[in-house]
């Protein structure tokens, strides 16, 4: 679940890991095992310039919860301007920045999990983890600054970070 070299180099450059010492980086047996997968999707149709301008989602169903055809989310949606494009079912393809993101927080979570010595059964709180790092860390998408930064317009804080 740690942040790659290039984001570190990237994090110092912009003055904000402090006055740590930068060290190159030990090739991470539990990057690789967590890392593992299948094929890659396709690439991405819509480049987002702002944040919330296109929001993407990774969904199940069926779901135990009714939703009596979805009329208060569907009224919702449309009261704010915002147009829904469903896929079809099991072609992830069609939502591959979603699932991209799904993937990395897979990894990360399996990285610490198996870095950490813990069962699977600690898998919801690593993926909180891996999300609030995720956030803090520069993203080639948005020009190498972190969600966190493009969100609120500050740098990320990292001094509960060790």
């Amino acid at each position: 679940g740690h942040v790659s070299e290039r984001g570190l180099v990237e994090l110092a450059k912009q003055g904000l890991l402090g006055k740590e010492k930068l060290n190159k980086l030990d090739f991470c047996d539990n990057c690789t095992l967590g890392k593992q997968h299948k094929v890659k999707f396709g690439v991405r149709v819509h480049k987002s310039t702002r944040p919330f301008e296109y929001v993407r989602s990774d969904l199940w169903s069926p779901s135990s919860v009714s939703t009596h055809g979805g009329e208060q989310f569907n009224e919702f949606c449309r009261k704010l301007g915002i147009k829904r494009h469903k896929t079809v079912t099991y072609t992830s393809q069609q939502n591959g920045l979603a699932e991209r993101m799904n993937r990395t927080l897979l990894e990360r979570v399996r990285c610490m999990l198996l870095g950490a010595g813990l069962p699977k059964s600690f898998w919801g709180e690593a993926v909180n983890i891996a999300t609030y790092l995720i956030n803090r860390c520069p993203l080639t998408g948005i020009d190498l600054k972190t969600p966190m930064e493009v969100w609120s317009g500050k740098p990320a804080d990292y001094s509960n970070l060790k």
